[in-house]
């Protein structure tokens, strides 16, 4: 069987052991066995490891448009297969051919990412969603097979397991469910002139009231002041829109600011 290891096992490892101090292979550690304790594999014959963030141990807050796979060889590319975003709620939310150049984007890991894994090379593959994830639910991603492929033939397997790839979006407050439609197809990632744009504004926590604001009048927020979570709608005014949103304590000084 192909080996796949999800994050939870590695996220624990990284909260005992600390992150590398260089990214480089450790001695005696490479692709095939990325950490002391995991089972070496034979990189011609299996996969290998794959890392998926975000997770049920590492969360991403306030807002969230990209996930992430990881791997610790790089002589990998896209496959026909195609990725199923669910959610537990609500049952499957979209699918995406991981072959959709517009969606997909593979890269080299950067130095951060690969101090976090403390690997010394690897492989991401980004995936975009046309519309971020929503606060108050749970999801989960299954993949059919060839999702990914090596260069020498390889396909990733199947991965059905509703608990293998499982998340959520975190914080108290932050944005969900963002996404522009209108001269675009439905639920577009790219804005142009005369979109909609819509999201769910969530305030808890610390966060006391936001603020909207576009740079050259981008977008029209009708309202841009809240002391409440609601729903958003504004229209884009150019091809080019620039705006963000700023969060503030109960005493009025700003915790965080977004900007898109």
């Amino acid at each position: 069987m192909k080996r796949i290891i999800a994050l939870a096992w590695v996220a624990a490892l990284i909260l005992c052991v600390g992150a590398a101090q260089a990214a480089e292979w450790r001695e005696g550690l490479g692709p095939g066995q990325p950490y002391t304790n995991a089972p070496e594999v034979d990189l011609t014959e299996q996969l290998g490891y794959m890392m998926f963030y975000p997770n049920q141990n590492m969360t991403m807050e306030t807002f969230c448009q990209t996930l992430y796979i990881y791997l610790p060889r790089e002589d990998v590319t896209s496959g026909d297969g195609v990725l199923h975003l669910n959610t537990v709620e609500d049952g499957l939310v979209l699918s995406i051919a991981m072959n959709d150049t517009e969606a997909i984007r593979q890269r080299a890991m950067i130095e951060d990412e690969l101090d976090i894994w403390m690997w010394g090379s690897g492989s991401c593959f980004e995936i975009h969603l046309p519309r971020t994830l929503e606060f108050g639910k749970t999801y989960f991603v299954t993949m059919t097979q060839s999702c990914i492929v090596t260069e020498g033939g390889i396909d990733s397997p199947a991965i059905d397991n509703p608990y293998a790839w499982r998340f959520a979006l975190a914080g108290d407050y932050g944005i969900g469910g963002l996404e522009y439609q209108g001269l675009n197809e439905e639920g577009a990632t790219i804005a142009q002139a005369g979109d909609e744009i819509s999201f769910d504004l969530v305030l808890g926590g610390e966060a006391a009231s936001a603020a909207l604001y576009s740079r050259d009048a981008s977008v029209d927020f009708p309202v841009t002041f809240f002391e409440e979570s609601s729903p958003v709608t504004g229209i884009v005014t150019s091809d080019s829109p620039a705006w963000g949103v700023m969060f503030f304590d109960a005493e009025g000084s700003k915790l965080s600011q977004m900007e898109f």
